[in-house]
């Protein structure tokens, strides 16, 4: 691993990292590597937050954390949005799912800088009254692989929105992406806006206009963080997370 630039210190804002749980026999949590060493290698002091569906749980959580960072999963129901199952669609447990949507409201409520990845960036557009794509190689006629399982890896190029949260951190109107989704945002929530798409339209990045700082990105920085541009993402949280604390 790579060593942070930054201190180690009380100068580090915490950051919140949202976990999965399993229940495979006994139930447990668990969260990528790569998710808490972009966090910490970006300046950040990354905790991990279990999933525990109890309102006051999560919003005692959001209040001692200067940022939170919601990672990828499998699929949010889409009876939130009001769709039928797609038989692709492979449901997160109820409890992550119950707790993502409490994290996100107090998160949202309390202003504190949020960036959800891939499944997140889609729960935090269904906690606000967006819908899905349910199944992108169904539903959707594309020549771009956004469906590759990790870790096989298929990229693609999406284009930044000008003037958007995004395009600041980011530096540039284009940047290449990599894909590991079979599903999307459809009709985005206000006060959230579109800030990139790939070339065939799909939406990429989601951000809020109203908030000091909110991002749902479709792909996954964090398996990327040899790329400058794409460390910038979680410098950006962190560096929202900082003027926080």
């Amino acid at each position: 691993m790579a060593e942070s630039s930054a201190s180690t210190d009380a100068s580090r804002p915490l950051i919140g990292i949202g976990c999965d749980n399993d229940t495979d026999k006994r139930e447990f949590s668990r969260v990528n590597a790569d998710y808490y060493y972009a966090i910490y290698l970006a300046g950040g002091l990354p905790v991990l937050v279990p999933a525990i569906d109890d309102e006051a749980y999560c919003r005692e959580a959001v209040r001692r954390l200067d940022g939170l960072l919601l990672p990828g999963g499998d699929d949010v129901h889409p009876s939130l949005y009001g769709q039928p199952l797609h038989p692709r669609t492979r449901l997160v447990t109820p409890r992550r799912q119950a707790a993502d949507m409490a994290l996100i409201r107090a998160a949202l409520d309390a202003d504190l800088p949020l960036m959800g990845i891939c499944y997140a960036a889609q729960v935090i557009n269904v906690a606000l009254g967006g819908d899905m794509i349910q199944d992108i190689p169904d539903q959707v006629r594309t020549e771009i692989a956004h469906a590759k399982k990790w870790p096989d890896t298929a990229f693609h190029r999406i284009r930044i929105e000008p003037g958007t949260i995004l395009h600041g951190i980011i530096g540039a109107d284009e940047i290449e992406t990599n894909s590991s989704h079979h599903q999307a945002n459809l009709r985005v929530a206000p006060p959230l806006i579109i800030s990139a798409r790939a070339d065939d339209g799909i939406i990429e990045c989601v951000e809020s206009t109203r908030h000091r700082f909110v991002l749902g990105i479709q792909w996954h920085p964090e398996r990327l963080t040899d790329r400058p541009e794409q460390m910038r993402v979680f410098e950006g949280l962190v560096k929202a997370a900082a003027a926080r604390h």
